[in-house]
């Protein structure tokens, strides 16, 4: 009962947030995104950052992760290599085309005053062990709404780690229904993948949407959403995740 009142006042708060936010978007994008975070739970804009630039910062990521192995974090068995706050040890990291919108976006999209962020650089390799980025099907933050951008630094295929995302997976009703169909908590964050095969089959959520994408391709996200990086087959995945959140939030250790 305690969960449920939680994603209600969630829910209302969220939701209020949306209706003044819809008075104060000016940019027919800032409407656009707005409108599919609402409603999918993500919104996609293509070509968001140029492939130079995006090479530039794959070349900078392979020599950052040989010579600060202190600060890499390994996820997904070992083959998911990260680095969480990049942007407090490289400048170049800091992508000011990023902030300028996502900021914008992250002020309508939560009811938080004292707001914060960091970016997570991740290269992810393929090999018989990995989990895939996130190690598998998971909600960010069950209770209450999360955003985030990915910026894809390396063309994503099938068979490379495509981010994936159950669509509208992120509304109210659909964090009820799944609970009551999997008889499991509301705070429930990780789940397997017959559970979500499940879910998917028996259209108790939405359909299954694998963003695959040139590099330079920028996917605003709420991570309440059921979502996953999917395992890779082959080669490699580089992306840039920006993380936005209430500064009084720990859970980070930023």
């Amino acid at each position: 009962m305690l969960n449920r009142i939680k994603l209600l006042v969630a829910e209302l708060l969220h939701k209020l947030n949306y209706i003044q936010s819809s008075d104060t978007a000016t940019r027919t994008v800032e409407r656009s995104i707005l409108k599919g975070l609402k409603k999918d739970g993500y919104y996609v804009i293509d070509s968001f950052l140029n492939p130079e630039q995006c090479d530039a910062l794959r070349k900078r990521t392979d020599a950052f992760l040989v010579e600060n192995m202190d600060k890499v974090k390994l996820e997904s068995n070992g083959q998911d290599k990260r680095v969480y706050g990049i942007d407090r040890y490289d400048s170049n990291y800091v992508i000011s085309k990023v902030e300028e919108i996502s900021d914008d976006i992250f002020n309508k999209f939560s009811f938080v005053l004292d707001k914060n962020y960091f970016y997570l650089l991740g290269k992810i390799e393929s090999g018989t062990e990995n989990l895939g980025s996130g190690s598998g099907w998971h909600r960010d933050s069950p209770l209450s709404n999360q955003f985030k951008t990915i910026l894809y630094l390396s063309d994503v295929n099938e068979a490379n780690g495509p981010f994936q995302y159950i669509t509208g997976s992120h509304r109210y009703h659909s964090l009820m229904k799944t609970s009551k169909f999997l008889n499991k908590a509301l705070n429930k964050k990780r789940f397997s993948d017959q559970e979500i095969e499940q879910l998917v089959n028996q259209s108790v959520v939405g359909k299954l949407k694998t963003f695959t994408a040139k590099a330079g391709t920028l996917i605003f996200v709420n991570t309440r959403g059921l979502h996953r990086g999917a395992p890779l087959k082959e080669k490699n995945r580089y992306a840039l995740t920006r993380y936005h959140f209430a500064k009084k939030n720990k859970s980070f250790g930023l």
